[in-house]
């Protein structure tokens, strides 16, 4: 699993430099920017459902329930805003026929 954490660090930063080099005029950069998206996508929905099936019961059943209420604090929710502007600096345009065809040799 740590190594699905590195794998979407790297569909993160391939999002952002792409994405980069489209809003400064390049249009085949678009490709670039559907496939991160799309193998970041396929890469998180699987590795929640492994925290969700696996991970998180195995840790329930591991960590004393007193412990678990440390763990579990609410998120601070001024970072978590923080970190979701800065995620969306860059508005790009999303045409719904990038998102409904599969990209050759990608994920």
């Amino acid at each position: 699993m740590l190594a699905e954490h590195v794998a979407a660090r790297a569909f993160t930063r391939g999002m952002g430099a792409a994405a980069e080099r489209l809003a400064a005029g390049d249009a085949s950069s678009a490709y670039e920017v559907v496939a991160n998206a799309s193998g970041y996508v396929e890469l998180l929905s699987q590795h929640i459902q492994k925290e969700n099936s696996i991970l998180f019961p195995l840790a329930g059943h591991i960590i004393p329930f007193g412990k678990q209420l440390g763990v579990a604090k609410p998120t601070n929710a001024s970072s978590t805003r923080k970190q979701a502007k800065a995620c969306t600096r860059t508005t790009l345009p999303w045409p719904a026929r990038w998102s409904k065809r599969r990209m050759p040799g990608g994920p």
